[in-house]
Order: structure tokens, then C-alpha cells, then sequence
């Protein structure tokens, strides 16, 4: 069984026609640049590794903060989607039961029209909130 150096000695009296010894100063500068290879190679990798680790935190501490903002979004949508409900059904009760008092087929027809306004009014803040949502993703997805 042969070394590597071996190996190379080999190699180049096969491809050069020269034969070179272990202390040739071919040898020693081939060990030399194996040497400096290898080193480069080591601090290549230990800054490869340092490089991911930063890019790992920062990926989490975006991912994190994508989160938050999100969740910021959807409650404050949320919120006002509730308020907005809350005053459309206050509204709409406080009308049903004045026209209901004025006259029963004239009340049941303005229930029927506020009830399809209020449906309305729903889609509406679920769809403004869907873009209110999508907007923010856009908005992190653009930062990340």
C-alpha cells in the first residue's frame, strides 16, 4: 500500500519523465500548498458556519417580527370589524323595531333590507379585512 506522496512521485515521473526524491523542492512545495489549502478550507468553513449562524438568527428574529406584525394586523382588523358590527346591528335593531311598531308589512319589509344591508356591511369588513391581511403580508414578504 502507497502514501499519497508515493503516489505523486509516481505521478510525475509517469507524466514528466523526472524522478524527484521525498526531499525534492517540488515536494516540499507541494506540501506547502497542501498545507495552505487545508488551512484555507478551515477558515472557510468556520466562516460558512459563523455566516448561517447569523443568517439562522436573523431569519427568526424576521420570522418573529412577521408574526407580531401579523397578529397586530388581524386583531386590529378584528377589532374594528367587531365595532362596525356592533353599531350596524345596533342600528339596524333600533330601525326594525320602530318599523314594526309603524306598520307589521312595512316593518317586515325594512328587516328584510337592513338584514341584506347588514350582510352587506359583513362581506364588506371580510373582505377589507382579507386585504388588510394580504397588504400585510405583501408588506413582510417585501422586507424579508
Amino acid at each position: 500500500m502507497s502514501t499519497p506522496v508515493e503516489e505523486l512521485i509516481r505521478e510525475i515521473a509517469a507524466n514528466h519523465g523526472i524522478a524527484v526524491g521525498r526531499d525534492d523542492p517540488i515536494m516540499i512545495l507541494h506540501t506547502l500548498n497542501k498545507r495552505l489549502l487545508m488551512d484555507s478550507h478551515n477558515v472557510q468553513q468556520e466562516l460558512l458556519r459563523r455566516f448561517e449562524e447569523n443568517l439562522e438568527a436573523a431569519t427568526k428574529r424576521w420570522g418573529d417580527e412577521s408574526k407580531a406584525r401579523a397578529e397586530r394586523i388581524v386583531n386590529a382588523a378584528l377589532d374594528a370589524s367587531r365595532q362596525t358590527l356592533d353599531e350596524a346591528a345596533a342600528i339596524g335593531a333600533k330601525s326594525a323595531v320602530d318599523a314594526v311598531r309603524k306598520e307589521m308589512e312595512r316593518g317586515a319589509n325594512v328587516v328584510t333590507d337592513r338584514v341584506n344591508s347588514l350582510r352587506w356591511l359583513v362581506m364588506v369588513n371580510v373582505v377589507a379585512s382579507v386585504v388588510a391581511l394580504g397588504a400585510a403580508v405583501l408588506a413582510l414578504s417585501g422586507q424579508i
